[in-house]
């Protein structure tokens, strides 16, 4: 499993894999990603590690790279800045017209732009803050510097198709840096001949309120709790969605993953479903368009999910599967324009055209000034259009679902120094620690105070001295852990 951690955590792990390859003819192998990765049956890749898992699965010219490298580390710099990042910056500039992009994207938004942008402006500063934000939201933003000035430099190059989308920037990366088309399915038979017949994963999450975040409910980055999800969202109306409120307590987010055998068809069914916990197949929203029901509640799981991510698993897209895995905030304004659209919306249509037809939806809500008529309003309804979300969410590293699906041995990439400090793994919150744990954790034993500890003593190679990014690379084992029950994920209670 690989862990998110956006374009640092897929530098990271290439060189990590790179680096294990590199011995291998001297112990007597191969040196293949065959040969390194053979005794695992199950890849998975959550947040931007989901980045680093499909371009070894379906990028042929993405493995090679690695492969080479690998042969080559003199020379790795050299080749990955000349085969990957130039094509992917797109350095010449080939087939770009930014002045008409920058027009589409305010076409897509311009609803937003009269509705909040113009108002605004005539408000006073007290009113509106002196700048608009709180200082908490100016401190909050700048512990996140390094993040935000490498979501900035995504967002020049993405701008450059037409609009703010997380799923173009992924599209983008895919297509221009490992030839992965954007409409290549998880199914197809032109996969890289190492990972046929392995399970593959892309970690994600789903919205399910009203409720609160089981996950993170104190991190300031989570879903948090929700009483309704907003799909438009206007001055003069609004479409939202939302299960029936119950005395029990429920969660207001979900895990889900995009699962398919490698290489086994277009036409090939999800040998997981896309959302397996039973509190999915008891979800049942009702859309509503300015407090009125628009139409009967919907069973997302047999409704959307199933037809669109289970049934065609196959014909589902590689980078779109991807950008969902990494959507990081699903909450920034995307239900109040189309220009920027940090999450990924996601509709019931089948065949792979499910994240298409929730595209061409939200261009026909926001691309103009007379709002969302009653039929506009039904078709969204009668689609169960929806956000999905990072799946670092819910499950940070991806262990949580590769033990959900069974696995006894799971061999974890993990890009955690930067975030969370080198004296805490982040991986102590998959373990339990109070009798009310968090909706993390997934294994009673051994102790999130143990495993602390244990991370703390691994080994580790210290980077090159003047390494910005890189710390250390810690390596090591955490064993005998037993399950913890989890609903959430379907977990039992005492598996060794």
């Amino acid at each position: 499993v690989f862990e998110g951690g956006g374009l640092l955590s897929l530098a990271d792990f290439t060189g990590a894999i790179e680096g294990l390859l590199h011995p291998l003819p001297s112990m007597g192998h191969r040196r293949k990603l065959e040969t390194l990765f053979d005794k695992y049956g199950l890849l998975a890749g959550v947040s931007g590690g989901s980045w680093t898992t499909f371009q070894l699965v379906y990028s042929e010219k993405y493995a090679g790279l690695v492969e080479r490298s690998a042969a080559l580390p003199a020379f790795a710099g050299a080749m990955w800045s000349a085969e990957y990042l130039v094509p992917w910056l797109n350095v010449f500039n080939a087939n770009i017209t930014l002045p008409e992009s920058v027009l589409k994207c305010v076409n897509l938004a311009k609803a937003y732009i009269a509705d909040q942008v113009l108002p605004w402006r005539h408000k006073s500063s007290a009113e509106r803050g002196a700048d608009g934000r709180s200082l908490a939201d100016r401190s909050f933003l700048l512990s996140k510097l390094p993040w935000l000035l490498q979501v900035l430099a995504e967002a020049v190059i993405v701008l450059q198709t037409g609009n703010l989308s997380w799923k173009n920037f992924i599209e983008t990366l895919f297509l221009r840096g490992a030839g992965i088309p954007p409409d290549l399915g998880l199914g197809t038979t032109d996969a890289n001949a190492w990972a046929k017949g392995k399970t593959s994963l892309a970690v994600t999450g789903v919205v399910t309120p009203p409720g609160q975040d089981p996950f993170a409910p104190d991190d300031d980055w989570a879903i948090g709790t929700l009483q309704e999800q907003s799909v438009y969202a206007t001055h003069r109306s609004n479409i939202t969605y939302a299960g029936e409120a119950t005395e029990r307590l429920q969660p207001s987010t979900l895990p889900a993953s995009f699962s398919i055998v490698v290489g086994a068809g277009t036409d090939a069914e999800a040998p997981n479903k896309f959302c397996w916990s039973p509190l999915c197949l008891e979800y049942q929203p009702q859309y509503k368009k300015s407090g009125t029901n628009l139409g009967d509640a919907l069973n997302f799981s047999s409704d959307v999910w199933g037809p669109a991510f289970d049934k065609y698993a196959g014909m589902v897209p590689v980078s779109s599967a991807s950008a969902a895995s990494s959507a990081f905030k699903a909450q920034m304004d995307d239900a109040r324009q189309a220009c920027v659209a940090l999450s990924v919306w996601t509709t019931n249509k089948g065949k792979g055209e499910s994240f298409q037809n929730a595209e061409d939806l939200r261009a026909k809500m926001f691309g103009g000034l007379g709002g969302v008529n009653q039929q506009l309003a039904m078709n969204v309804t009668m689609g169960g259009m929806q956000p999905l979300i990072d799946g670092g969410f819910n499950d940070l590293f991806g262990i949580a679902h590769a033990v959900a699906f069974g696995a006894t041995e799971v061999l974890a990439f993990m890009d955690v120094d930067v975030t969370f400090g080198p004296n805490d793994s982040g991986l102590s919150t998959l373990f339990r620690e109070t009798d009310k744990p968090s909706g993390r954790v997934i294994f009673k034993s051994p102790t999130a105070a143990d495993v602390s500890t244990i991370y703390a003593a691994l080994p580790r190679i210290n980077a090159k001295p003047g390494s910005k990014w890189l710390h250390s690379i810690a390596y090591g084992t955490i064993a005998d852990c037993v399950t913890w029950a989890n609903p959430l994920y379907g977990l039992e209670d005492g598996v060794n």
